[in-house]
């Protein structure tokens, strides 16, 4: 009986030999394929979601983050990320749908406007802090229109009373509804398929939006929904003309609009 024992012993522990053994190999072979596969290097891309910033400019960031243009590491060191070279950019979501392929999904900044202040045109959001600078605004088209605006001040320092110096991330001062009213101009002018080519502020924050030779006087931004609505049904007659359209007294029962046009 005892030997019996012994013997069975023996071939449980010559057994369990083989065991740490084919776990290594195993293992191993997980780590080639997974090296082998991390460095396949990306053959395709498809871009979708940029509006401002190019395709082949989201492509370059992309691969530069990515050794060996490795598929895996491209998505893995882009996913999520917010590329400081790409400023209109707020992350990147990455993926792929097969080994050769990467799909990036550009998530943009919402960007209400742009004003010119110091040596270039300064971005900025609907709660009015500067977010970023470029050496001059965009062309303006269907994809990426946002509004030049001008006559917007600078805040002046409380303690110097100086103006301040353009910079990221400082607030323009001005209530958060003035930057929201822009923001709905901006919005009107995309659905109509208009593009302004500037918003002009005076000094008591009367708005008038120029389309060419034709600028309409929007004056206060009170009642801007019915201003805009009313806009929208004179801009097929006006489209084109040099002149001006008066809307600043558009409230209420008051629809019609007066156009001012100037003579050749």
């Amino acid at each position: 009986m005892s030997g019996k024992s012994l013997r069975s012993k023996k071939k449980k522990r010559k057994g369990a030999g083989y065991v740490p053994a084919l776990r290594f190999i195993v293992l191993l072979l997980i780590l080639l394929f997974v090296s082998a596969v991390a460095f396949l290097p990306v053959e395709r891309i498809e871009i979708s979601g940029n509006a401002h910033e190019s395709a082949e400019e989201v492509r370059d960031t992309v691969l530069k983050r990515a050794p060996g243009n490795s598929i895996v590491l491209a998505c893995l060191l882009n996913n999520g990320r917010a590329p400081g070279e790409l400023p209109f950019v707020r992350s990147l979501a990455c993926s792929f749908s097969d080994a050769k392929t990467l799909r990036v999904r550009v998530n943009e900044k919402d960007i209400t406007g742009c004003m010119e202040a110091g040596d270039a045109c300064w971005y900025f959001n609907r709660s009015g802090t500067l977010m970023f600078s470029r050496e001059q605004a965009e062309e303006k088209n269907e994809r990426n229109f946002i509004p030049l605006c001008e006559g917007i001040p600078l805040p002046e320092d409380p303690k110097t009373h100086e103006v301040k110096e353009p910079s990221r991330g400082l607030s323009l001062g001005i209530r958060k509804t003035f930057f929201e009213d822009i923001a709905a101009v901006r919005d009107w002018c995309k659905e109509e398929g208009v593009y302004a080519d500037r918003i002009v502020f005076d000094e008591n924050e009367n708005m008038t939006i120029i389309f060419g030779e034709l600028e309409a006087e929007m004056g206060s931004f009170d009642d801007l929904s019915e201003k805009l609505a009313a806009l929208s049904r004179i801009m097929p007659e006006v489209k084109g003309k040099s002149g001006t359209l008066d809307l600043k007294n558009i409230v209420g029962s008051q629809k019609d609009v007066h156009f001012h046009e100037k003579k050749s």
